[in-house]
């Protein structure tokens, strides 16, 4: 890669949306992508993500949050699939949830992004 730092906040701005989503609805990626409502959910965490990697000054590209692309990545996975984050809820293990989905809100904070 010529820029792992873009290559990891990219992973990063994806897996914490994915994590967060099916942890919070509880349910696997498939009805969050085909559930309008839980579709714009997940398109304005991924926003928000976006938003706080480029604050950070890292130059991930906007075409990660391209809403067709959004639709086409998270329709392409298994719609059963859930995240480990849910898997480890539905067992009562200790959640990810600090590092992943509180880190966004967290870097949000101090640099001044809306995370809501």
């Amino acid at each position: 890669s010529d820029d792992i730092g873009v290559d990891i906040w990219t992973k990063f701005v994806r897996l914490s949306v994915f994590s967060g989503m099916t942890a919070v609805t509880r349910c696997p990626i498939g009805p969050i992508v085909s559930d309008p409502a839980l579709f714009a959910m997940l398109y304005g965490a991924l926003n928000e993500a976006y938003a706080v990697a480029r604050a950070s000054g890292i130059a991930v590209s906007p075409s990660i949050v391209a809403e067709d692309a959004v639709r086409k990545a998270y329709a392409a996975m298994a719609p059963q699939a859930k995240s480990s984050m849910l898997q480890d809820l539905e067992r009562g293990r200790r959640l990810e949830l600090p590092w992943l989905s509180g880190a966004v809100v967290r870097l949000g904070e101090r640099l001044g992004v809306p995370t809501p």
